[in-house]
């Protein structure tokens, strides 16, 4: 509602301007001053416009647009995304756009989250209560969720880097792991994914597609058998590291969670990688091979 407001009260305050509706200031008067008397016959059209929209909201059943906004979508796209099923779905299509080279997360998860962050804010107190008397928590499905399958960036590509700084055999990598593990570790992950590259580059995406629902599902998993408890939902923290934010999160047990789906990830993208890096390792020996040559002649 925020955004359709901001838009509808712009487009409002532009016609009116330019159809010349405004009061017009003698020559001497402050700029400053003559903008505000342009504003008052715009902000009265405004004013007569949401008042009406209120009023008509008045006679329905649900008494006001915030309401309706809330019954009408905000609670149906709710219940999709508070499930295992539905967050899969918003994990999968985030990646296949991460894979073509569109950023995933800012293209769905805009899209979801002016509606979904005002319930995630509503889960917090509930949350944070039950984890401060030990307590299981009530709203699991909560912004945490999500964080568990980006640790490390989108594709859970801090573990791909790992790989590649200990296990690199190439130059190529071995400098590539240098400049990315540290954006990696905050859990930024461009640089991999553009850089590398990631997208369109179909020997690493069965691991990018595959590592993030796996961490989530051991994250449920655990959660459901009470190996670990759910996070509390602490939103903007997802720049935080492995181990630190599991524990900010509630509990060492999450920070433990993560340092398993750490090692199941990074098991996943290892031959997947060695693939690239023996290829990689061959192109620098060939070349080599080819100087030498030049050179000798």
């Amino acid at each position: 509602m925020a955004f359709i407001v901001a838009l509808v009260t712009t487009k409002i305050h532009i016609a009116v301007v330019e159809r010349g509706l405004t009061i017009r200031m003698p020559e001497g008067v402050p700029e400053s001053v003559g903008k505000t008397f342009t504003s008052f016959i715009p902000g009265f059209f405004c004013a007569v416009v949401f008042g009406a929209v209120r009023l008509a909201f008045g006679f329905t059943t649900y008494g006001n647009v915030i309401d309706a906004v809330y019954t009408l979508l905000q609670t149906p796209l709710a219940g999709l995304t508070g499930s295992l099923p539905g967050f899969l779905i918003i994990l999968v299509v985030a990646q296949l756009l991460w894979f073509v080279g569109v950023h995933g997360s800012y293209t769905v998860l805009p899209i979801l989250f002016p509606i979904l962050f005002p319930i995630w804010f509503s889960y917090l107190p509930e949350n944070m209560a039950a984890a401060a008397v030990g307590e299981a928590i009530p709203h699991i499905w909560n912004i945490s969720m999500y964080d568990f399958v980006c640790n490390g960036g989108c594709g859970c590509t801090l573990r791909l880097v790992i790989v590649m700084a200990l296990f690199s055999k190439s130059q190529r990598y071995k400098q590539f792991s240098k400049l990315v593990l540290p954006c990696g570790i905050f859990n930024i992950n461009e640089p991999v994914v553009f850089g590398m590259p990631l997208m369109y580059n179909f020997t690493f995406l069965i691991p990018f597609m595959l590592t993030p629902i796996l961490s989530l599902l051991l994250a449920f998993f655990c959660i459901q058998t009470g190996l670990m408890p759910a996070p509390t939902g602490i939103i903007g923290i997802s720049s935080m590291p492995i181990v630190a934010y599991g524990i900010m999160q509630g509990s060492w047990k999450i920070a433990v969670y993560q340092v398993v789906a750490t090692l199941m990830s990074a098991a996943i993208w290892f031959p997947f990688f060695k693939v690239a890096d023996n290829q990689a390792l061959a192109e620098e020996k060939a070349a080599a091979e080819e100087s030498a040559t030049q050179i000798a002649a």
